[in-house]
């Protein structure tokens, strides 16, 4: 029988980090070579994936979609009765930037110390322990907290309750990078405005400006 059509999905460190090595290189070239399709889940990415060989026509975005019915969409400021929550929601890993994001929380309390505000992380992951220290360190344990891993009903209910949806994405020493963030695409369905950095498919999400700011990476200042 014929063969049947391949397709790949090529998300996000299979495309930045992966290709430093000669033997994924090797293996991507059979890819471009036999014209195999390739989702990517942002422009930003289906640029990548074409800088390493593949041909324009081979590669299409497919963002990552989400089920709308499931996500309700409110006004934050409906909400506000004073003070201000930041919310976090994704992996405690470098390149979701949550140090950066609690130094940037940080600096605001020096800068707005008169506002009354906390910050919620959902998540769980190998930068934890520093996070704790990083939290006691800065004399947020009143403020910040960590709630670990969480079910999607919890995540959909720590967005009806927050203000404003919060994330430091970062590019790795090894080139590891975001793909399209599922979070942000939530947070977005649920009314919330997003700051977060110019990393990757972000800005694919977050309009600066018009739904959110963005800012460079590492620039805590500027967040």
């Amino acid at each position: 029988s014929a063969a049947l059509p391949l397709l790949v999905y090529m998300h996000g460190y299979d495309i930045t980090a992966m290709p430093k090595s000669a033997a994924w290189r090797r293996r991507y070239g059979k890819l471009w070579r036999d014209e195999v399709l390739v989702l990517t889940p942002s422009e930003f990415m289906r640029r990548k994936v074409i800088e390493l060989g593949a041909s324009l026509q081979q590669v299409v975005v497919q963002h990552n979609g989400i089920d709308l019915d499931t996500w309700s969409c409110s006004d934050p400021s409906s909400r506000h009765a004073g003070k201000v929550s930041f919310l976090f929601v994704g992996r405690l890993i470098e390149k979701k930037g949550p140090r950066e994001l609690v130094k940037a929380f940080a600096r605001l309390r020096q800068l707005a110390p008169e506002l009354d505000a906390d910050l919620t992380l959902c998540g769980s992951g190998s930068l934890e322990a520093a996070l704790r220290r990083d939290i006691a360190g800065f004399g947020l344990k009143d403020v910040v907290h960590l709630r670990g891993a969480v079910s999607n009903a919890q995540v959909r209910q720590a967005m009806m309750q927050a203000h404003i949806m919060v994330q430091h994405s970062v590019e790795t020493a090894s080139g590891d990078m975001e793909g399209l963030p599922v979070s942000l695409t939530e947070a977005a369905a649920s009314g919330l405005p997003i700051i977060a950095t110019r990393h990757s498919g972000i800005p694919e999400i977050v309009v600066d400006g018009v739904n959110g700011f963005l800012v460079e990476e590492h620039d805590v200042e500027g967040m």
